[in-house]
Parts: C-alpha cells; structure tokens; sequence
C-alpha cells in the first residue's frame, strides 16, 4: 500500500460574497492528493495538524475558483461559506478534468476530514478509504487484507455478511 486516504463526500452550498455555488465538498487527509495525484497550484495544502485539529481550511477546484471568484482575483486567504461554516482558502488545485463517472473532478472543495466531520456533518464515521498499492499485481492481494482487516475491525464473525463493499477500479477500468 503507497497511500491511504479515508474520505467522507457530499454535495454543499458554497458562499463567497454575494456568490453561491453548489460543489462537491470532500473531507480527507493530506495523503488524498497523493493517491490521487492532485497538485496544489497556488497556495499550500493542509497537514495533518489541521486534520487533528479540525482546522478550518480549504483547497478548491477551477471550476469553484471560476464560479465565486472575479476573474483574476486571488482566492487564496480570503473566507468562503459551507453550510455557513467559514473556511479559509489556502490552496488551488490543478485541474483533474472529468471522471470516469464523467462529473466534474474540479468542482471541488477539499477540507481536513475531521472539519468535515465535526464542522459539517455531526458524524464520526468514514463513508469511504481509497488506497493506492504501488504495483497493479498486489492488487487482489492488498483487496484480500485490507478486507479481512475490515472484517475484525467491524467484528464480523465466520460467514456473516459484510457490512461494507470493497471496489478495485483496476476492474472497473478494465
């Protein structure tokens, strides 16, 4: 395993002056954008110390750069909304274009993960972990693990079902 990210995602309302847009909001950790291989362009990214501490910061997409700010204006320091939470804008995000679901991967807002949780959704829970092997052959194998490791940690016993789903995209590609 190169990368472990766990993710919690959903859809916001982002508010900068008299601007609102609608983006995809997804609460991480440092390591996402290794696993994704998401550059910062301008600004920095958040560390782990603002993920411990529920900082509120943010890295935004193109596509929110271009919805709620002026052209050419700097959006780096200055306070946007969600869900009437403010963040600080710290850092702007190269652009990844679409996915292979074809929505738009720069309409996006990435926050510490415990901001998305505590700040904005009132949970403790993970909706989801993307893992990055560094070899496509340990895929079936790292699957395998990382399976078994859910399966003791959520304390599912013998040929109980599992109360999570693991997806490989290296099939779904394919």
């Amino acid at each position: 395993v190169t990368y472990v990210a766990p993710v919690h995602q959903g859809t916001q309302q982002l508010v900068y002056g008299a601007k609102n847009w609608s983006a995809s909001v997804v609460g991480t950790t440092p390591s996402y954008l290794d696993a994704r291989a998401w550059t910062v362009t301008s600004g920095y990214t958040f560390g782990d110390s603002d993920v411990r501490s529920a900082t509120r910061v943010a890295l935004i997409g193109k596509t929110v750069v271009e919805n709620l700010f002026e052209p050419g204006e700097d959006p780096i320091g200055k306070t946007i909304r969600v869900r009437q939470t403010p963040f600080v804008v710290v850092g702007t995000l190269g652009s990844k274009g679409q996915n292979l679901d074809g929505r738009d991967q720069d309409d996006t807002i990435i926050v510490p993960l415990t901001t998305a949780q505590e700040r904005l959704l009132g949970i403790t829970y993970v909706r989801s972990i993307n893992i990055q092997v560094s070899d496509a052959a340990k895929m079936d194998q790292a699957q395998s693990e990382f399976e078994t490791l859910l399966r003791q940690r959520h304390h599912i016993i013998g040929d109980k079902e599992d109360d999570f789903s693991v997806r490989n995209l290296t099939s779904l590609m394919e």
